[in-house]
């Protein structure tokens, strides 16, 4: 057998051994804080999920499909997993929900494109959470998964990133004498990871030991920067739309118009820096097939576009305040010394062009402010065009 079969081989034995996430465990909380909003996808895809076919890959133990069953009452969740140990976890699971949502597991290897091309063209969502990072070659899965997306179809993505906690605690298992691609008893895991507690802050000891078992010791592991994951998918044909996190840091910087409406550059552009100066733990990406639009911010060409609201924020006037509020991302944006933005906002549903909403309004905007204030909102989802 090749190496890479070998490998392959033991990254299932491994799943066998200890299904993930550990049955029983409560994990809607842990789940529900570690996903992205679906009103987040839908704003940067430039699209609305109504009623989505949704294709979990790798669902593991099942508990990540049944959450997303829950929350979109109107979907339909099929799981696939190789594991055929967490598959039998994951329909015992489902038998023990209340109101059951409509959610299915299949045993599949998402490797063999036979099975996957029966899914062809069949999901609005393809979600693929946590599972790429522990695949030693994950370019054919993401084809398969790709495969399986509707033309105008959203594909998010879940991965380790280069300041994961794995990238320099692996290598060190080996200064005691431990192998890091193969897994030590749970006693053992429980010692070093109380050990690193005492050099570090980061409060590894504490959480559930599955959650750390394949990040420590699985046969393999990718903690790749945004850039070499987006570069893996447009293998694929995917077109790299946002990353969420880096757009939640982004928003931080809202307030500095005059720096920031100089990038005058795109989501994804912007999304890529912010990475390269703030590696992350953990990359959470969304991709589709459709490129994000090329933008001239000159004033003039901002003039023709038709601005939309993404519906990711509402608008909402208070004294000389402008707020922009998002429920789904316990978010809050501010802008003081506002005489025109609610206005501009409150027209924007798409039909009518920038310059035709100027004159609608009664306060005179310069077309320097205009452009600075527009691309901030596009930047931080509240329009689309």
């Amino acid at each position: 057998m090749s190496r890479k079969g070998v490998l392959e081989r033991r990254v299932r034995q491994s799943y066998e051994k200890i299904p993930y996430p550990k049955p029983g465990r409560k994990t809607s909380r842990a789940i529900s804080d570690s996903l992205v909003p679906l009103p987040w996808l839908e704003a940067f895809a430039g699209r609305t999920v109504s009623a989505p076919r949704i294709l979990v890959a790798g669902c593991g133990t099942g508990a990540e499909a049944i959450f997303l069953g829950r929350e979109f009452r109107a979907a339909e969740v099929l799981g696939i997993d190789f594991s055929q140990r967490s598959i039998r976890y994951a329909r015992r699971a489902l038998k023990q929900v209340e109101n059951r949502p409509s959610v299915k597991f299949i045993c599949g290897d998402l490797t063999d494109s036979k099975l996957m091309r029966q899914f062809a063209n069949s999901f609005d969502l393809v979600w693929c959470h946590g599972v790429l990072s522990y695949v030693p070659k994950p370019v054919p899965v993401l084809r398969n998964l790709a495969r399986c997306l509707k033309p105008d179809g959203l594909f998010y993505l879940g991965v380790n990133g280069p300041a994961h906690f794995s990238a320099h605690y692996r290598p060190a298992t080996a200064a005691v004498g431990l192998d890091p691609g193969r897994m030590p008893s749970a006693a053992v895991r429980k010692t070093l990871l109380s050990f690193c507690d005492a050099l570090t802050s980061e409060g590894l000891a504490k959480l559930s030991d599955d959650l750390l078992s394949s990040d420590l010791f699985a046969p393999f592991m990718n903690n790749l920067a945004l850039s070499q994951w987006v570069g893996l998918a447009c293998q694929a044909g995917l077109q790299f739309r946002g990353e969420y996190g880096a757009y939640r840091r982004v928003l931080r910087a809202l307030g500095e118009i005059t720096v920031r409406s100089e990038f005058r550059c795109s989501r994804a552009e912007l999304h890529h820096l912010t990475r390269l100066l703030v590696p992350p733990v953990f990359n959470r990406i969304l991709f589709t097939f459709a490129r994000e639009p090329t933008i001239d911010w000159s004033a003039n060409s901002l003039m023709t576009l038709r601005p939309r609201l993404t519906n990711l924020y509402a608008a909402r006037q208070s004294g000389a305040c402008l707020r922009l509020t998002s429920n789904s991302l316990k978010h809050l944006i501010e802008i003081e010394d506002t005489r025109w933005e609610a206005a501009f906002l409150r027209c924007c549903d798409g039909s009518r062009t920038a310059r035709q909403i100027l004159r609608q309004i009664p306060q005179r905007v310069s077309r320097k402010i205009f452009r600075q204030h527009l691309y901030l909102f596009y930047q931080a989802a509240v329009l689309g065009f």
